[in-house]
């Protein structure tokens, strides 16, 4: 049989995937060291919606 090699595209992640001709999974080597991609969106907007937040409704006015 012949195998296809896959690698993460995110610099510095090391997981690969090794499947045969029809995408099967044959191996898994290694770990994503990040995020996938729709987490760390939802991550972003959760930062943004604490920012928003934090700037309109937890500021405090207090005389000096």
């Amino acid at each position: 049989t012949r195998t296809k090699y896959w690698i993460c595209t995110v610099n510095g992640c090391a997981a690969k995937v090794h499947t045969d001709l029809n995408n099967g999974l044959m191996k898994t080597v290694g770990y994503h060291s990040h995020l996938r991609a729709k987490e760390k969106h939802e991550v972003r907007e959760a930062r943004e919606k604490m920012i928003y937040l934090k700037i309109h409704f937890l500021t405090l006015d207090i005389p000096a």
